[in-house]
C-alpha cells in the first residue's frame, strides 16, 4: 500500500512535466493506470495552484527538476527522533538472519569488482558489522534474473543496481493483502547521464523492516555529505536506538566502513561520468520534484 502511495504521487508529478492535466487525463493517457487520480485532482502543478500558490508561492524544492536545471537532488529526509527505542527487528527477519550468518549477500549485475554497487553492499555490511565492510558476498546477476524470486527464497538478501521500475515495484500476489508484492527499493544513488536510469538497492517487500533499513543505510551516505561527516569523523553519526543496542551502529558503522556520499563516488570516480546535475547534492533552494522517465510509470 505504501508502493501504491508514493507511485500515485509520482504520477501527478510525472503528470504536470508531460502537461497531462486534470481536463485532458483522460484524453493523453486513456486507461493508464492513475488517470483517474489525475482526473480527480489534476496534476501536481495544479494541486500546488489550488491550495498553496496564495500562502506559498512556489519555488526552490518544490519546482520540476528538468535536464536544464544543473543542479542536484541528492537530499537527506530528516532522521527524526532516533534516540528511543521502538522495536526489535523480527528474529527471523533478514536483518538477524544477516548478523546470525555473519555475512551479508549482495547481488550486483555484471562483475562483482570494485564499483559504486559493490560500494553500496560493503556500506551495508558495515553498518551491520560494526564497520567491517569485508563481511559480505556477492552474487554476480544479469538482466534475464527474476531478482524478486532470488530474494524472496533466500540466495541473496539485497540487490545492488537494480533500476526502480513500476512493474518491479508491483508484482501480483497471492501471498499477500494487497495482491501485490514485489521489489522495495531504496532513494537512488546514481543516476546515468541520460537520466534514465536510477540505481537503487533493492530488496523483497515481505521483510519491510529489512527494506526500511537498507534505505535509511543508503540515506545516511547523503546526510554524511551534507553534514561534512567523512569516514575520518564518523564518530558524529547519531547512533539509533530504534531497534536495539545490536544495530545502534547502523550509520556509524556505513561512514567509517565507505565514507559519505562524495566519498563513494570519488572512489569509484574512473567507473563513472563526472559527477554533475542531479548526482550532486541539493542545497535545499534548487528543484527536487523529479518525475519519474516515461518507462517507470507508463506501463498498463
Amino acid at each position: 500500500w505504501s508502493d501504491i502511495v508514493n507511485w500515485v504521487l509520482r504520477a501527478l508529478i510525472y503528470a504536470e512535466k508531460n502537461s497531462v492535466t486534470q481536463n485532458n487525463a483522460r484524453t493523453e493517457l486513456h486507461d493508464h493506470r492513475f488517470v483517474a487520480a489525475l482526473e480527480a485532482v489534476g496534476n501536481y502543478g495544479e494541486i500546488w495552484a489550488r491550495h498553496m500558490e496564495k500562502e506559498v508561492p512556489r519555488k526552490g524544492m518544490n519546482l520540476l527538476y528538468t535536464k536544464e536545471t544543473n543542479s542536484g537532488i541528492h537530499y537527506s529526509h530528516p532522521f527524526g527522533v532516533i534516540e528511543d527505542f521502538r522495536h526489535e527487528f523480527d528474529p527471523s527477519g533478514t536483518a538477524n538472519q544477516v548478523v546470525e550468518r555473519g555475512r551479508l549477500t549482495c547481488g550486483v549485475f555484471g562483475s562483482k569488482d570494485q564499483s559504486i554497487d559493490t560500494d553500496y553492499c560493503r556500506a551495508l555490511a558495515a553498518s551491520l558489522f560494526d564497520g567491517d565492510y569485508n563481511l559480505v558476498d556477492f552474487i554476480e546477476l544479469s538482466n534475464d534474473d527474476n531478482l524478486l524470486e532470488r530474494l524472496d527464497n533466500g540466495e541473496m538478501d539485497v540487490v545492488a543496481g537494480a533500476n526502480l521500475t513500476f512493474h518491479e515495484d508491483m508484482v501480483p500476489s497471492n501471498e499477500t493483502a494487497s495482491g501485490v508484492s514485489g521489489l522495495a527499493f531504496s532513494k537512488p544513488y546514481f543516476y546515468d547521464e541520460n537520466d534514465s536510469v536510477s540505481k537503487t538497492m533493492a530488496t523483497s517487500q515481505r521483510d519491510a523492516d529489512w527494506s526500511s533499513f537498507v534505505y535509511w543505510v543508503v540515506m545516511s551516505t547523503i546526510w554524511a555529505e551534507e553534514n561534512g561527516v567523512t569516514s575520518n569523523d564518523f564518530r558524529e553519526a547519531p547512533e539509533v536506538e530504534l531497534f536495539g543496542p545490536r544495530f545502534g551502529w547502523m550509520f556509524k558503522g556505513t561512514i567509517i566502513g565507505r565514507g559519505n556520499y562524495a566519498e563513494i563516488y570519488h572512489r569509484n570516480a574512473a567507473a563513472l561520468p563526472l559527477r554533475a546535475n542531479r548526482n550532486l547534492i541539493n542545497n535545499g533552494s534548487t528543484p527536487q520534484l523529479c518525475p519519474p522517465e516515461i518507462n517507470e510509470i507508463s506501463l498498463k
